[in-house]
């Protein structure tokens, strides 16, 4: 179950709460947390977009999002492991290539590290691990994990969350449509109308070791996996669509990647 102080967080801050790590707290204390978020889930949702202060171009420039990819003296700044990933497979699979990414789901990657709410600080709010284009030319929200022990799935799909939250929010108030339609203008991409949406697709995506850890935990616990399903459904009717995504490579750290597909069912 949440707490009171829990239930008065977003899902910026739950996503860093030790009560969903279950190599700290056993499973079937993780698993009633994650039945609580589902049943405050709407409450959850408005607590995220009561902190949220929204990136203007007065504050932050002409692109306030930041979707045109960096240059090379920024991606040198890149030292942390996940960070090195995430610029690895935007740069190989970036709109534009050949093959398309997994063509029937995302047309490829936009940027990384993209941030979207005016928060610094330990506030919970971070960035976009990746920014991807959909097939109807939407933004699309993809969050990372290395191999194990990286987060387990539920911080996966909630820190995707969160972040959806938010691009909606950025996109229905604020000024991301307008800057995301002159990024399509600008690479000659057919443009969505550009109006309010409800819908925010989100993928989480891991390589082939981190799935297979989470799939040694269902075979002794199968009631992990119908639980991950549940908050994808209610995830789902919230407007955020979840697919999970696994994909391999000789070396973590290397080109090229493979995308092998959906993670779920395990």
């Amino acid at each position: 179950m949440l707490s009171t102080g829990q239930l008065i967080m977003g899902f910026h801050q739950l996503k860093y709460d030790p009560i969903l790590d279950y190599k700290r707290v056993d499973e079937q204390t993780v698993i009633g947390v994650v039945k609580s978020i589902i049943e405050w889930f709407d409450i959850l949702v408005e607590n995220t977009l009561l902190v949220a202060r929204l990136r203007t171009c007065e504050q932050h420039g002409r692109d306030p999002y930041l979707l045109t990819p960096r240059d090379k003296s920024d991606l040198d700044k890149d030292s942390y492991e996940e960070a090195k990933l995430e610029r690895s497979l935007a740069q190989q699979w970036k709109v534009g290539s050949t093959p398309e990414f997994w063509k029937d789901h995302c047309l490829g990657f936009v940027n990384y590290q993209v941030p979207l709410f005016d928060k610094t600080g330990s506030t919970g709010w971070r960035a976009i691990d990746l920014i991807g284009l959909s097939p109807q030319g939407m933004p699309q929200v993809w969050e990372l994990k290395k191999r194990p022990p990286a987060d387990n799935p539920f911080v996966m799909i909630i820190q995707a969350i969160a972040y959806g939250v938010a691009l909606r929010h950025a996109w229905n108030r604020g000024e991301f449509a307008a800057e995301w339609l002159k990024w399509l203008a600008g690479v000659g991409r057919p443009q969505p109308n550009g109006g309010p949406t409800r819908d925010i697709q989100l993928f989480g995506i891991a390589p082939t070791e981190y799935w297979k850890e989470f799939r040694s935990r269902v075979e002794s616990r199968p009631d992990l996996r119908t639980t991950l399903l549940a908050l994808m459904d209610r995830a789902k009717r919230a407007g955020f669509p979840v697919e999970l995504v696994e994909f391999t490579a000789k070396e973590m750290d290397t080109n090229p990647y493979f995308c092998v597909g959906p993670a779920l069912p395990v």
